[in-house]
């Protein structure tokens, strides 16, 4: 649109909605903005038009980090400042599992049993519980550490395991924990694994853990998409972006294009498993859902009312469309701001 600019200013602190509370009364900082600026025709000057405000923004998301415009759609990106890139993780935390003694001959290695323990923090609750393994043997396969893992209730594992070491007559196990909100620590460093060791064998055997690659961090990153009926009207927030499987550090949003009804949404940490640990990816996204749009983000209604809300689609399109509709109460106590369908 040749008639039209959207800049981005995502270090503006500035007032926002996050999904759930009522807009923020003071400014939040680093939350971003976005400006959108028209012209009359190619003899005339830009004015300044409007502020898009997005759901969904909280204190540093940095919303304005990349803008594309196409026609009367445009999508802008909120993306939290990552960490430098020297310091960017992996997808997985991992762990490693190592039985060691003193051995005083060669036959001296360590044996019996050992038993781990899963500390973990339960959802909406300060309070931390430890659920302890059963016994694993001291050269324990991989497939049974990931069981006995599994069953702990780490979520999904993947264990590998180097040979006996002969100057400590142990092994090391490599745990990665491949759920990674399973753990229900999103705030730790990373997943606490807790060895017992009493009950092995050798000259001062024990059991330590030790993290080779900690939790990643999550840096938010979202999609905002705006449409308008032509230039003459202002924008409306229609919908968010985000992948169908989550990562913490996939930098989604780091980059944005738009044409017509394809966006094209960059994510240049994402692990895909392809060349390498995180070497990145686009993803695109098909926008013929907003065949079906808000006219407006809000509506009052009196206390015990009710409010009509028209919704239409688009007769031209023959593609199968699903849709979920839900309504959120701003003005409702903060334990109450729920969606309701």
């Amino acid at each position: 649109n040749v008639d039209t600019v959207v800049a981005g200013a995502c270090g503006r602190d500035d007032f926002a909605i996050y999904t759930g509370t009522i807009a923020s009364a003071t400014r939040l900082i680093d939350s971003g903005a976005a400006y959108v600026f028209v012209r009359d025709g190619p003899d005339f000057p830009f004015e300044y038009s409007e502020r898009l405000v997005a759901s969904n923004v909280k204190a540093q998301d940095r919303f304005g980090h990349a803008v594309a415009l196409s026609n009367d759609t445009v999508v802008v990106s909120s993306m939290q400042q990552p960490p430098k890139r020297q310091d960017l993780r992996p997808r997985h935390a991992v762990q490693a599992i190592t039985t060691d003694c003193n051995p005083a001959s060669a036959t001296d290695t360590v044996g019996s049993v050992f038993s781990l323990g899963w500390k973990y923090q339960m959802e909406d609750n300060d309070q931390w519980s430890i659920v302890v393994s059963d016994p694993i043997e001291s050269d324990a396969s991989t497939t049974d550490l990931e069981a006995v893992l599994e069953n702990l209730g780490t979520g999904t594992v993947r264990v590998s395991r180097t040979d006996v070491d002969p100057a400590t007559g142990g092994y090391t196990w490599y745990v990665t924990f491949v759920e990674d909100d399973s753990w229900r620590l999103r705030d730790s460093a990373k997943p606490l694994l807790i060895p017992y060791y009493d009950t092995l064998t050798g000259t001062n055997a024990r059991v330590t853990v030790t993290s080779v690659v900690s939790n990643p961090t999550k840096v938010r990153g979202l999609v905002h998409v705006f449409t308008r009926a032509d230039k003459d009207e202002y924008f409306t927030e229609q919908s968010y972006l985000y992948p169908a499987s989550a990562q913490k550090q996939d930098l989604f949003g780091a980059a944005l294009a738009l044409h017509g009804d394809l966006a094209v949404v960059g994510a240049y940490n994402r692990d895909t498993y392809v060349s390498g640990v995180n070497a990145g990816s686009v993803m695109a996204y098909n926008l013929n859902f907003l065949t079906c749009y808000f006219d407006t983000p809000t509506y009052e209604v009196d206390e015990g009312g009710g409010v009509y809300v028209a919704f239409e689609r688009d007769t031209d399109i023959d593609a199968l469309l699903v849709l979920k509709l839900a309504s959120l109460d701003r003005n409702a106590d903060p334990t109450a701001q729920k969606y309701a369908a």
